[in-house]
């Protein structure tokens, strides 16, 4: 096994197009790191310049310590999982699982010993003679990482593999290949545009834009803390909510003000946001998570509220989202139109109306009674809330 570091590596096409820039990235041995971005953000290059099937323009990429810049890729010991599973259709089950081993000549009796193990691992027992074509999504999907497993090699790379296969069988895949990582202890570095697969399945997620590193770190700090607009609208579903306020330094505490409403700044959101409490009239992004507006409730008497009007109700089971529109300034600063124009990111495409207030997804348990067309108060939990610079798109928050 092996750590994968990216050490400002740069991907510049003889056009001159620059797919990723200055790309500095550690991966630790046996970890599992999820690249996530929109469509172009340079997740697949970075992965395949691990693989040797990019070149490197600029910096180092080193397995295990070694620059591999110059290294053949049948040289660098690293596997490779792709999103088509690139399978052999004429070759059975143990016979594709095999092929790494025979054409690297290993012995018949390790090949088969290998491969039955593998197969084993990986549920396939059944289904060792059959052909791809007579196989479903899902098993496809292992017989393609069990090509990759019986390897043993340093390094797992893998390319959006899931995106294929319907949605059940990607939650079940998640999981499994999550399941299977951790079982083999091999470093992974898995590239998907799908956040909720880099929440849920990865010890570390790096996200990309523009081919540039915004944030790496566990998945769920990157959540909880974002380095900046484009993280915190990427990451999440629904999006978060972003309006424009201001921060007035009067009274005994600083106030939050959205539109008509005045909120109140918990001690804890100035400590987490020193920023906020230095100038009065400051301008800031404020952002919050579905799951922080909620009715109010006997506990949430000191809390902060926003009142809107209920414009629609999606029922999930044992959630429903309510998309409130609030009497707001929206965000268009020029950092939030540029994210909007990046492709797959949600950038807040579901909070801006056209400069006629801002529309909130917020998270309600399914037993609260919400109608169409009703006007409602939010508790807003103001430690709980997210602050940007509006014109540099930066986390306000200490450190």
């Amino acid at each position: 096994m092996a750590s994968v570091t990216y050490s400002g590596v740069d991907k510049i096409y003889p056009d001159g197009t620059l797919a990723v820039k200055k790309l500095n990235l550690d991966i630790p041995d046996g970890g599992f790191t999820v690249l996530v971005g929109p469509s172009g953000c340079g997740k697949t290059t970075a992965l395949r310049m691990c693989a040797g099937l990019e070149q490197i323009s600029n910096g180092e990429l080193s397995i295990g310590g070694e620059v591999i810049n110059n290294l053949d890729p049948g040289k660098r010991d690293v596997a490779m999982v792709f999103q088509n599973y690139a399978l052999y259709p004429h070759m059975s089950v143990f016979e594709n699982i095999a092929f790494p081993l025979r054409a690297t000549h290993v012995p018949k009796s390790e090949v088969k010993s290998r491969v039955q193990r593998v197969i084993e691992l990986l549920d396939l027992r059944d289904h060792a003679k059959r052909k791809p074509g007579n196989l479903s999504g899902g098993q496809r999907q292992r017989v393609a990482m069990g090509r990759a497993i019986v390897r043993q090699p340093k390094v797992f790379l893998m390319d959006e593999p899931l995106s294929n296969l319907d949605a059940k069988l990607r939650v079940q895949m998640r999981a499994e290949i999550s399941q299977l990582q951790q079982e083999l202890g091999v470093t992974t570095l898995y590239v998907t545009h799908d956040q909720t697969e880099a929440m849920t399945m990865g010890s570390q997620m790096a996200v990309m834009r523009k081919g540039i590193l915004q944030q790496a770190g566990a998945p769920q700090d990157i959540y909880n803390d974002p380095a900046n607009l484009f993280v915190a609208e990427f990451v999440g579903s629904p999006a978060m909510t972003l309006i424009a306020a201001t921060v007035e330094l009067t009274g005994e505490s600083p106030v939050l003000v959205i539109g008509e409403h005045r909120l109140a700044l918990a001690p804890e959101a100035i400590r987490r946001h020193p920023a906020l409490g230095r100038d009065s009239g400051r301008r800031v992004v404020v952002g919050l998570r579905p799951e922080h507006m909620h009715p109010p409730g006997a506990s949430d008497d000191d809390r902060a509220r926003l009142r809107g009007r209920v414009a629609l109700v999606e029922p999930l089971g044992a959630q429903q989202l309510v998309h409130v529109e609030i009497d707001a300034e929206p965000v268009i600063s020029d950092v939030v139109l540029e994210i909007a124009g990046d492709g797959d990111a949600d950038a807040g495409r579901a909070n801006r109306r056209d400069g006629q207030g801002v529309r909130a997804v917020a998270t309600f348990d399914a037993r609260v009674a919400v109608q169409v067309g009703s006007e409602i108060d939010l508790a807003i939990p103001t430690e709980e809330l997210h602050f940007f610079d509006p014109d540099t798109g930066m986390s306000l928050r200490a450190g």
